[in-house]
Formats: C-alpha cells, sequence, structure tokens
C-alpha cells in the first residue's frame, strides 16, 4: 500500500473500531441535528438510517432517539415505531419522543397505550419514572382524547412525584380538565 500510496504511512494504524463507530455516529447525530432544523430532514433521515443500521451504531440511544424525532418530524409514524420496537434499550427520551409522536398526530390511544407500556416496563425492570415532559405529553393526549379518567391517573403519578406544579404539567393539567368541563378540579 506504502509502494502505490507514498502519502499514506505504513505505521499509522486506524483507530479501533468502537472510536471508528463513535466518531461516525457523532457524525451522524450532527448531520441529523441539522437536519431537524431545516428542510433536507426528508432526503437525509433514510440514508442516515441506513448507514447506522449498516454500522451497526443503533444501540447508540442518543443516534436513535434523533432517527425517532426525525420519523416524528416527517410524519412517518410507521417507521418510528418500528424503530422504536426494535431499539436494544430506550431511555426517557425514546419513551417521550414516541409517546409525544402519537399524541401530535392524533393518536391519541396509541400515545395512552404506550405510556401504560412505559409503566408496565418501568414496573417491571425498576425503571426511571416519568418526567415532566412524558407526563405532559400522556396529559395531552388524554385531554385530546377525553380520556379524563386516565387523565387523572397521570394526575395521580405526577402529584406522586411531585411535578404536579412544574410549568408543562401543569398547562396539560388545566388543558385536560379544561376540556373535560371540570375546571374546578
Amino acid at each position: 500500500l506504502a509502494q502505490q500510496h507514498p502519502a499514506i504511512p505504513v505505521t499509522t494504524p486506524l483507530p479501533p473500531l468502537p472510536s471508528r463507530r463513535r466518531q461516525m455516529g457523532g457524525s451522524l447525530a450532527q448531520l441529523l441535528l441539522s437536519c431537524l432544523a431545516g428542510d433536507r430532514l426528508r432526503r437525509v433521515l433514510p440514508a442516515a438510517h441506513a448507514r447506522a443500521v449498516v454500522s451497526a451504531l443503533l444501540p447508540d440511544l442518543f443516534l436513535a432517539n434523533l432517527l425517532l424525532r426525525g420519523y416524528s418530524k416527517l410524519g412517518r409514524l410507521g417507521d418510528a415505531r418500528r424503530l422504536f420496537d426494535r431499539m436494544p434499550g430506550r431511555n426517557l427520551v425514546s419513551w417521550g419522543s414516541a409517546i409525544s409522536m402519537y399524541a401530535q398526530h392524533g393518536r391519541e390511544d396509541d400515545a395512552l397505550a404506550l405510556f401504560a407500556a412505559f409503566r408496565g416496563a418501568a414496573a417491571n425492570n425498576d425503571g426511571e419514572p416519568p418526567n415532566e415532559f412524558l407526563l405532559a405529553s400522556a396529559l395531552r393526549a388524554c385531554a385530546q382524547s377525553r380520556a379524563a379518567r386516565f387523565g387523572e391517573q397521570v394526575h395521580g403519578i405526577a402529584a406522586k412525584l411531585g411535578l404536579d406544579a412544574n410549568v408543562f404539567v401543569g398547562t396539560a393539567l388545566v388543558n385536560l380538565y379544561a376540556k373535560a368541563g371540570r375546571i374546578d378540579a
């Protein structure tokens, strides 16, 4: 190789594979972040997802969550759900993104089913409790679908966690109870 390309020193080793994966994952993440804020997402997202799959980068939750947000932004709920279902691990951002996606696209029943699945997974795995964004997304889905009883349960969870006074949760609670005609709650 050095004889064919004298500018390439033979003694320069390639970085180890995990390092190259990290670098590639970081580059893909930067690309996706810039596209989420712009108008190139429709063109770039499928290629970025394919590269992530081929390069075995999807165990990287940050990258997987960016892909999930991208599919959600494009309204490609089926692709987003397949990605979510195939994620080897999920964190609060993963769950919150998927629940929010369904709520934003008028699929409240799916959002609430996913919130219930999150609660079951968290209970079975001693996982993290929901954060204010996840709770607010679930409450928005409850308000949109007029599921006041489910919303009351989510309100109870928020109160137990001390998040019912949070601005995101509080706004979602006012919206929920106003739509249910129960502003006195």
